[in-house]
C-alpha cells in the first residue's frame, strides 16, 4: 500500500514518502503525477495547468491523432471552405507525418515544440518534401534543404491547435 498523501502549503501538491504528488484536473477528471522535489512539483503543476489552459493536454485516449484529425477537418463547423481546405492540406502535409501515430491523450506541449523544431529543420523538410513528391509519382528534388516560411509554420501549427482544441477523449 502506498504511503498516504500529506498536504503541503501549495494547493494541489502533496508529499508522499520522499516524493511529491501534483494533482490537477483535465476535462473534469483528476490526474496525478509525481516529482522528486517540491520545486520540481511546483514547476510540473504550472506546466500542466498551462498546457491544459492552452488546450494542449487531454485525458488519455486510444484514438490516434491522425485518425481524429482527418475526421475533425471534415466536420469542424464555423469556418469557410477555403480555411477547411488549408487545414486539410496542412494537417495532411505536416501534422499527420509528425503526430499521426500519437494517441490524443499523450500529446503535450513538448510534442508541439518538437513539431515546430521539425518544421524549422531545413534538411528534414527537404527529405519530407521529396518523400511527398515520390508518393505523388513525381521526381524527387535535387535540393538538400527546404526552408519553410514563418507563415507556413504558423499556419501548420494553427490547424493543429484548432484540432486539438476541440478534442475530447
Amino acid at each position: 500500500m502506498p504511503a498516504p498523501m500529506e498536504k503541503t502549503k501549495t494547493p494541489g501538491i502533496f508529499r508522499r514518502g520522499s516524493k511529491y504528488v501534483v494533482v490537477y484536473k483535465v476535462d473534469g477528471r483528476q490526474r496525478k503525477e509525481s516529482a522528486p522535489t517540491l520545486d520540481a512539483a511546483r514547476r510540473l503543476k504550472a506546466a500542466r495547468l498551462a498546457d491544459r489552459d492552452r488546450g494542449e493536454l487531454f485525458e488519455s485516449s486510444d484514438e490516434k491523432f491522425g485518425d481524429y484529425a482527418l475526421e475533425w477537418v471534415e466536420r469542424y463547423q464555423g469556418i469557410r471552405e477555403s480555411t477547411r481546405e488549408n487545414y486539410r492540406r496542412d494537417i495532411g502535409r505536416y501534422a499527420i507525418p509528425f503526430l499521426g501515430s500519437k494517441g490524443l491523450g499523450s500529446i503535450a506541449g513538448r510534442d508541439l515544440a518538437g513539431m515546430v523544431a521539425w518544421l524549422l529543420d531545413e534538411r528534414k523538410q527537404a527529405k519530407h518534401h521529396n518523400q511527398l513528391r515520390v508518393e505523388a509519382g513525381k521526381k524527387p528534388s535535387a535540393a538538400t534543404t527546404r526552408h519553410l516560411s514563418d507563415s507556413t509554420i504558423a499556419n501548420a501549427m494553427k490547424s493543429v491547435r484548432a484540432c486539438l482544441g476541440t478534442a475530447k477523449a
